[in-house]
């Protein structure tokens, strides 16, 4: 059965249609799961930066040369990966295994 232009136009905007509504669905249903999220969980916390991060570190060290070590260590890994080393990735260093 052949359609006309005009079915085939019809149709294709009664199927925009349909999407459109299970787009609006999709949304209101998001919007209801975020608020259910913050009612069990609670408001959401801004993340910690970096430098709040380093503050909060519990790494120490007790010998200066040890310190200077890794903080050299941390500019050098912080320059090649874009990110701050782990703790665990510093001991590895400081024991001069590979990391």
């Amino acid at each position: 059965m052949k359609q006309t232009f005009l079915a085939r136009l019809l149709q294709s905007r009664r199927l925009l249609k349909s999407v459109e509504r299970l787009v609006r669905a999709q949304e209101a249903q998001t919007a209801l799961l975020e608020r259910l999220v913050v009612h069990i969980v609670g408001p959401e916390t801004p993340a910690a930066s970096p430098d709040d991060l380093r503050v909060f570190s519990g790494v120490t060290f007790s010998r200066d040369s040890e310190q200077g070590q890794i903080l050299d260590f941390i500019a050098r890994f912080h320059a090649a990966s874009g990110r701050e080393p782990t703790e665990e990735e510093m001991l590895e260093y400081l024991e001069g295994r590979p990391v």
